[in-house]
């Protein structure tokens, strides 16, 4: 009996150590596959941590470039502001330039008029001199030379005169 019990309780150990064997072997599959899910998973990671970098560097880039539009935004906004500047003041110039002009054009007019009446007031002191001139000379010679004197002559000067102006 001693045997059997003894052989018994080998068969019990043996079935035990089977039994504890496929548990071993099960654990170092269900071992062996959770591995291979750390694995991956940490692939998966550093794929993950690669996206991260590379859209870190594409915001970066991003940022980067709105930055310098709104550097250029600004700039061509205070070039704008200078530009309107300056077409204000070319403006008011302009203004003031064509004021002038037809300020001057109404001086001009004036001083036309003026000449114009003063060369009819000398053309009819000239008419009167010369007939009183004339009844003075009796020959011819001498009234062609007071002629010449009191009405070619002076009217040959204003005549250049005007030619040297315009």
């Amino acid at each position: 009996m001693q045997t059997q019990d003894t052989q018994e309780r080998l068969q019990q150990e043996e079935d035990a150590r089977n039994q504890l064997f496929q548990n071993k072997k099960k654990l170092e599959q269900e071992a062996s596959g959770l591995k291979k899910d750390i694995e991956d998973l940490e692939l998966a990671l550093q794929k993950t941590e690669q996206d991260k970098a590379t859209k870190d560097h594409q915001i970066r880039n991003l940022n980067d470039e709105i930055a310098h539009q709104d550097e250029l935004i600004n700039k061509l906004n205070k070039e704008k502001k200078h530009m309107q500047e300056v077409n204000q003041k070319t403006a008011e110039d302009l203004q003031a330039s064509e004021d002038k002009v037809n300020h001057l054009n109404k001086v001009k007019a004036k001083l036309e008029q003026t000449l114009d009446e003063l060369e009819d007031s000398l053309e009819r002191e000239k008419k009167l001199r010369y007939r009183n001139l004339s009844f003075l000379s009796t020959d011819w010679t001498s009234q062609l030379i007071t002629f010449f004197v009191y009405f070619a002559a002076p009217t040959l000067r204003r005549t250049s005169a005007r030619l040297r102006v315009t």
